[in-house]
């Protein structure tokens, strides 16, 4: 069971159930969100090595992205969602942006607002769907199966180009970035020049 006062909770059980659906994140029992706060009743993925653990020389692409293949063509599970979109503009727009990475600093002025002119230019073409929001390598785990799983998804609404953008440049350890996205966007079977254009708003935007 997972209990939160977080005011961003229905939204993220929101995503997380229709996940759970796909069967690419753990199965969820039940929601009941209060006053209080949101109550999840949800399945533990076991032993739930996470990507952060995994060798990335080791990683077999197809097993790793097939959550995002299933994601792929599937509507947000509501249009009340906030905005992935909107999210990123508020992070490259704030000047006294706090919450980065360890280890990184902001990035620059030049950095933020090439990042803004590619992100208005993805908006203009807008594919809004399920999005998870946060395929960081703590947030992809693998059950006893070996398949990779989605755990705490951010609650929002956009594209699997992001999440595969995401999950690219997080692994690009043992392989140029050019590279990562590449071999996932074609695994997922995605635009490149998209997900490529993800990579920079979402590294801009240290996410």
């Amino acid at each position: 069971m997972r209990a939160t006062a977080d005011p961003d909770a229905a939204a993220q059980a929101s995503v997380a159930s229709a996940l759970a659906k796909l069967g690419v994140a753990p199965a969820i029992h039940t929601v009941d969100t209060t006053e209080a706060g949101t109550w999840m009743v949800m399945d533990q993925v076991t032993p739930g090595t996470t990507l952060a653990e995994t060798d990335p020389r080791t990683l077999n692409l197809d097993d790793l992205t097939a959550p995002l293949r299933s994601m792929v063509g599937e509507p947000a599970p509501s249009c009340d969602l906030p905005s992935i979109t909107d999210w990123l503009r508020d992070r490259l727009t704030d000047d006294h942006l706090a919450d980065i990475p360890p280890g990184q600093t902001r990035s620059d002025a030049k950095d933020r607002k090439h990042a803004l002119d590619l992100l208005n230019e993805l908006a203009d073409d807008t594919r809004t769907g399920l999005c998870h929001g946060d395929t960081s390598t703590f947030n992809v785990v693998a059950d006893a199966d070996g398949r990779w799983m989605f755990i705490d998804p951010r609650g929002m609404r956009g594209e699997v180009e992001y999440d595969a953008a995401v999950m690219a440049f997080k692994i690009a350890d043992a392989l140029t970035i050019s590279e990562a996205v590449a071999r996932v966007a074609d695994a997922v079977q995605l635009d490149y020049s998209r997900v490529q254009k993800w990579v920079m708003i979402s590294r801009s935007a240290r996410v």
